[in-house]
């Protein structure tokens, strides 16, 4: 008997407890409140980068018919370009040079000649 009075008081505790807990919640409405942002309208540019790798359809080796050092590159990556068209300016120093000392070598060879005809004559 006792041990029924027992569980009869703890659970007479429990729904008194429980009475003044819902005491509380009665005054609220029992709503939940959430924190509410306004929203406006604007303009966003949204960019996205992708890892990626292109080849083209087509691939020409351009290769000089002369050596040299490359002063100016006229054309541009991916540009079409047309046949005899010029694509590099190489450095024009060492072929004036050469084209200088062949001058003066045909005028000394002409010099030569002059004298050997002289001498000849």
């Amino acid at each position: 008997m006792r041990r029924i009075t027992s569980i009869f008081l703890l659970f007479a505790t429990m729904i008194l407890s429980s009475c003044q807990d819902g005491e509380k919640n009665s005054s609220s409405t029992g709503e939940t409140l959430y924190e509410t942002l306004e929203v406006s309208l604007s303009n966003r540019t949204l960019t996205t980068g992708y890892s990626a790798t292109i080849s083209g359809v087509q691939t020409v080796e351009v290769r000089p018919q002369v050596s040299g050092m490359i002063v100016d590159i006229l054309i541009e990556e991916g540009e079409s370009v047309s046949k005899d068209q010029v694509l590099f300016i190489i450095d024009q120093t060492p072929y004036k040079a050469a084209y200088q000392i062949a001058v003066a070598n045909v005028k000394s060879a002409e010099a030569a000649l002059s004298t050997a005809q002289l001498v000849l004559e």
